[in-house]
């Protein structure tokens, strides 16, 4: 159910969305597969988050999925849920909590070993840098995402973060 829920949601199907990710967590829930409800939970926070704008609930599902990936020990999906944490913060233009969380989630990130995770974090707090008008440290964020892409051969991203790196040299100059 919960990758019917991601598929519909990707094609902005909403409604449909909701209802795969409802019947799933229902169904998780009533099995007692605690990890795969919190999953779903991520995914709850994501859809209303990203694409309903309902930024009160989608903190509650990601606070929900924090903590119980936390006490589980889960650091990916626990970092995936500060991740979603951040991105609601930003979404809602508090940059300082979204830089707050994006940095949390960073330091647990290299902690991990995701190198493919750490790149797309930085990625991120790079765009929050920019928009507080911090240009320097958006750089400094966006050349160790890029070099980050290029050694994982994410030819896409890397291409994504190169101009970005652009954009804010052509801003210095």
């Amino acid at each position: 159910m919960r990758n019917l829920g991601n598929i519909a949601a990707r094609e902005n199907r909403t409604v449909e969305a909701q209802d795969f990710y409802q019947e799933g967590l229902n169904k998780a829930e009533g099995a007692n597969l605690d990890h795969l409800a919190y999953e779903i939970r991520y995914s709850i926070g994501i859809l209303l988050s990203q694409k309903l704008k309902e930024y009160h609930k989608a903190r509650i599902q990601f606070e929900m999925a924090k903590e119980y990936f936390q006490k589980v020990g889960d650091d990916i999906c626990y970092s995936a849920a500060i991740f979603g944490l951040a991105s609601n913060e930003s979404l809602q233009g508090k940059s300082n909590n979204a830089k707050r969380l994006f940095n949390e989630c960073l330091n647990l990130t290299k902690k991990i070993g995701r190198r493919d995770l750490l790149a797309t974090i930085l990625w991120f707090l790079a765009k929050e840098e920019e928009k507080s008008n911090n240009i320097l440290s958006a750089l400094k964020y966006i050349k160790e995402s890029n070099e980050s892409f290029e050694r994982l051969e994410l030819k896409h991203e890397y291409e994504l973060t190169k101009k970005l790196i652009e954009s804010l040299e052509k801003k210095i100059n």
